[in-house]
């Protein structure tokens, strides 16, 4: 499981889910990006209408859509990435600690972005398939690819609003 596990993606996002100017963990962030996502899934998993395990169309749309922002973020790690090692060669002026954070965040919150976009794909493809074997597991499926999705569209708002600060941060004092 070594290479394949995600827990230290999934701590790293953990991490940043903390007010910057404190340095504390942000309850509020934890509960509108973990909890209220389980909670809307467990509401819905009991108020199922039924005829919703079958719509295709907008379960397509939903992979199609969550495919490209995820591949956006895949690519928005790779320029992070790329900034990060930019910022470690950059003497004049050298980076903030604090800078340097922020893009280090940024990053890790780009790749749960791109773990969480994959496992929301992943469940919506399976979810259907389910449906003709059990679907009190389809809905549970579903539901739990709902909960990613809501996680998944948060935490992607989240990379936006880091990438305007770093923006901001660095375009007033760096030599571009």
């Amino acid at each position: 499981m070594g290479k394949i596990d995600i827990r230290l993606l999934f701590q790293k996002y953990f991490e940043t889910l903390r007010n910057y100017q404190t340095n504390e963990r942000s309850h509020f962030d934890i509960f509108l990006q973990l909890v209220f996502p389980v909670v809307v899934s467990i509401g819905l998993f009991f108020i199922w209408p039924n005829s919703c395990s079958n719509a295709g169309d907008l379960i397509s749309n939903l992979i199609s859509c969550i495919s490209i922002i995820t591949g956006f973020m895949c690519g928005v790690a790779v320029l992070l990435f790329q900034l990060r090692l930019q910022m470690c060669s950059q003497q004049d002026p050298k980076p903030l600690d604090r800078e340097l954070a922020l893009v280090d965040e940024s990053f890790h919150i780009s790749m749960w972005a791109v773990v969480d976009g994959l496992f929301v794909v992943g469940f919506l493809c399976v979810a259907p398939l389910m449906n003709n074997v059990n679907e009190l597991v389809s809905r549970f499926i579903f539901c739990l690819a709902i909960s990613l999705l809501i996680n998944f569209l948060l935490v992607t708002c989240m990379v936006l609003k880091r990438i305007s600060a770093a923006y901001t941060s660095f375009s007033r004092g760096w030599k571009m």
